[in-house]
């Protein structure tokens, strides 16, 4: 878990928890420590890319600014309104589709404080997260997956389908039987 949320935050596109919410909802009591394991990959994998946007600015600013005709002006202007509010830009960013990644380049381009920077991903990161493993642990698992839309398996239970009435009734009695070996395993 440490590993995708390190990679994510460096370089993989995409959704952030693609990785911890499928281990969340199959393992709903490893929620917490999941959660725990993917903000301390996020943290790292974003103090990279700030310490990045931090050693590239001075190297591509000119060729950027050919480019696109942004001058001195234009980039003090930037690092203004980012050291103001840079905070809430990278906090929003753990519950809105502003990337993250490019943030943490521009934070550590334009001079953010790396507490700030530091302090506000960890802790929009962590609220995000634990929001997940709370509502995971009290709902259960389906009430969390039915709220996010994502699918849900049911049983085929309409009346008059052979096929998934044999089915259901196999699972039944196959759990049925294994529930005495597996308690007799459990004692031993």
């Amino acid at each position: 878990m440490f590993a995708y949320g390190f990679l994510q935050s460096l370089i993989v596109p995409g959704f952030s928890d693609a990785f911890y919410l499928p281990l969340a909802l199959a393992q709903p009591k490893r929620a917490y420590r999941l959660a725990a394991f993917a903000i301390a990959g996020t943290v790292v994998g974003g103090s990279m890319l700030f310490y990045l946007g931090g050693n590239a600015l001075a190297a591509v600013t000119e060729t950027i600014g050919r480019f696109t005709g942004i001058n001195a002006g234009g980039l003090q202007e930037a690092q203004e309104l980012l050291t103001k509010y840079g905070w809430l830009l990278v906090a929003g960013s753990a519950f809105s589709p502003i990337s993250t990644k490019l943030l943490a380049v521009s934070a550590g381009a334009f001079g953010m404080p790396y507490a700030v920077f530091i302090g506000s991903l960890a802790a929009a990161r962590t609220v995000r997260l634990l929001l997940f493993s709370w509502a995971i642990q009290k709902f259960g698992a389906r009430a969390v997956q039915e709220a996010l839309g994502l699918r849900v398996d049911e049983p085929d239970d309409e009346p008059g389908d052979a096929a998934a009435d044999a089915q259901t009734s196999v699972t039944a009695t196959a759990t049925a039987t294994d529930l005495p070996q597996r308690a007799r395993r459990h004692s031993e």
